[in-house]
C-alpha cells in the first residue's frame, strides 16, 4: 500500500488542500493515517476506491 500527503492527494485529484478538508468533513473522503505527531498520509489505494464510487454516483 502506497500514501501520499494531502498535498499530493489534492494534485492527484486535481483540487485544493481547502477542498480535501472539505471533502473529508462532508463526503466521506477517506480519513488520513497517522504515522507521528505531525505525519499524516493518506493511502492512495482508499482514495482511488472514492473517486470511483464518486464518479459512479454521477
Amino acid at each position: 500500500m502506497q500514501y501520499e500527503t494531502i498535498k499530493q492527494i489534492a494534485a492527484r485529484c486535481n483540487v485544493t488542500v481547502v477542498t480535501i478538508y472539505r471533502w473529508r468533513k462532508t463526503e466521506k473522503f477517506p480519513a488520513p493515517f497517522k504515522l507521528g505527531p505531525n505525519t499524516t498520509r493518506y493511502s492512495i489505494d482508499e482514495v482511488e476506491a472514492w473517486l470511483k464510487s464518486r464518479r459512479a454516483e454521477v
